[in-house]
């Protein structure tokens, strides 16, 4: 072998092969948020451009009242109360806020949440209209995300896991 193809296949090498860096900074993602209900998607976020346009900001899951809603995430309650007339809590994580939507909540300003723990009661709201829903939002500064670039991903269309 000449020097030439030595040194052209210790560079495609690497180029394959990954780092140790590349193995810590997967390491360091944040995890994906989970689904906080099961159940069938009303419909999905048209985020406006600039953030204070008309919009619908989150998803919305069709949830019967009573319901039990999870934390999507490891994180703290910043929020719980009424905005608009509705029922809210918002738990901050990783940078992001995600905001549940119509949520009687006995939790208080400052608690610790893990992902999966039940944090409220879906609660009746004119949100879905005549239908029974959960609105989940989440935020990144003042800018509005959609949740499923931050959730686990479906398993099939229209159901979250």
């Amino acid at each position: 072998m000449n020097r030439l193809s030595v040194v052209a296949t210790a560079a495609l090498f690497a180029l394959l092969v990954p780092t140790t860096s590349s193995y810590a900074s997967a390491a360091t993602q944040p995890p994906k948020a989970q689904w906080p209900a099961r159940g069938t998607i009303l419909r999905l976020p048209a985020i406006p451009w600039p953030n204070w346009k008309p919009g619908h900001r989150g998803i919305d899951i069709e949830m019967s009242l009573g319901d039990a809603v999870s934390s999507p995430v490891n994180g703290r309650v910043v929020w719980v109360g009424v905005v608009a007339h509705e029922p809210s809590i918002s738990i901050v994580a990783d940078g992001l806020k995600h905001t549940l939507v119509p949520v009687d909540s006995s939790l208080t300003k400052g608690d610790l949440v893990a992902a999966g723990e039940s944090v409220g009661a879906l609660t009746s709201s004119s949100h879905c209209g005549s239908r029974t829903c959960l609105h989940w939002s989440v935020r990144r500064g003042s800018d509005y995300l959609d949740p499923r670039w931050v959730a686990q991903p479906l398993l099939r269309r229209g159901s979250p896991r």
